[in-house]
């Protein structure tokens, strides 16, 4: 994807993934800003669905893992999913 991103992440606590998605979000406007010239911020844009099932939790990763942009055969041919890793074919090291 050129434009967004799919994460799907488990906080240690409350307090874990919005701190995360801002400074995150913090990172990107600086790069962003250095590269383009610019100052100031961005907007927002994120989105936050909490999964509370098993099933769908599967459902998230399989949905995550298979979204590619439509130049990629399948999921695992994208460098930035986890598909092969999931299914045998790369090492993730982290």
């Amino acid at each position: 994807m050129t434009n967004h991103f799919h994460l799907l992440a488990t906080p240690a606590d409350e307090d874990g993934l919005p701190a995360m998605m801002q400074a995150l979000g913090r990172r990107y406007v600086q790069v962003f800003n250095r590269r383009h010239g610019r100052i100031g911020t961005s907007g927002r844009a994120i989105s936050r669905t909490v999964v509370e099932t098993d099933r769908y939790l599967l459902a998230c990763m399989a949905y995550i893992d298979l979204n590619r942009p439509r130049r990629y055969v399948t999921g695992r041919d994208y460098p930035w999913s986890s598909h092969a890793h999931y299914i045998g074919l790369r090492q993730i090291g982290w």
